[in-house]
């Protein structure tokens, strides 16, 4: 499927609660925490790809417990999001 990419940002009004929701259809987090401050992503500029169909997908940085290891470990989720939970997102091309 075609795509383009483009840089997206927290939209300024956006809550922790809107962002979970948005993300995993809940209101908990899972466990997984993001690597950045929330208030601070609301700043920076993500990664993201805009489908021709409209979805966003978008590359956010997070940190998880990894049992293995036991450790504290950094990653990238890519999140899919349908055209409704979008509007979290503020889309700069």
């Amino acid at each position: 499927m075609a795509f383009k990419r483009v840089k997206v940002r927290l939209k300024e009004n956006v809550t922790k609660r809107d962002f979970w929701r948005a993300t995993y259809n809940t209101d908990s987090n899972l466990g997984i925490r993001l690597v950045q401050n929330f208030d601070n992503m609301k700043k920076n500029y993500l990664d993201g790809k805009l489908s021709q169909r409209g979805s966003l997908e978008v590359t956010i940085p997070i940190s998880y417990y990894n049992r293995e290891r036991e450790t504290i470990d950094d990653d990238f989720i890519e999140y899919g999001y349908i055209k409704e939970m979008k509007n979290i997102w503020e889309i700069v091309e």
